[in-house]
């Protein structure tokens, strides 16, 4: 596939594109990835025998999310204790919404009322570790 030969090639998915700090303006990886990700996005999903690949052939599939509500969550042992950062994901709506999908097999439970929030865009620093 044909890659944008300058920043403003990405600018459609990446507005805030970090370039690298050798001598062209090629994008960071993450942000690479992230153009990627939305112009070949059938290119980086996934098929139905990739995904049959993990699970059982009977099992069947009942839907899939591609937007959702997410919060900052952060869990982590330092080999001292036990580190806690941001608001678990059973105490928001979408991790319940979809338990009870999977419970029922009905994939119209899930109705969220928070708006969806996971694009890259809203969390700008993720993908930088």
């Amino acid at each position: 596939m044909q890659l944008p030969s300058a920043k403003e090639g990405y600018a459609r998915w990446v507005p805030d594109i970090h370039v690298d700090n050798g001598y062209c303006e090629r994008p960071v990886f993450c942000d690479l990835a992230r153009f990627l990700a939305f112009e070949h996005a059938n290119l980086c999903r996934a098929t139905d025998d990739e995904k049959r690949q993990c699970l059982p052939a009977d099992l069947p599939e009942i839907m899939t999310v591609d937007a959702w509500h997410q919060r900052f969550y952060y869990h982590y042992n330092d080999g001292l204790r036990d580190v806690v950062m941001g608001d678990a994901p059973s105490t928001y709506e979408t991790f319940p919404l979809l338990a009870e999908v999977l419970a029922t097999r009905d994939p119209s439970r899930f109705c969220p009322a928070l708006p969806p929030n996971n694009h890259w865009s809203n969390w700008p620093e993720a993908g930088e570790l």
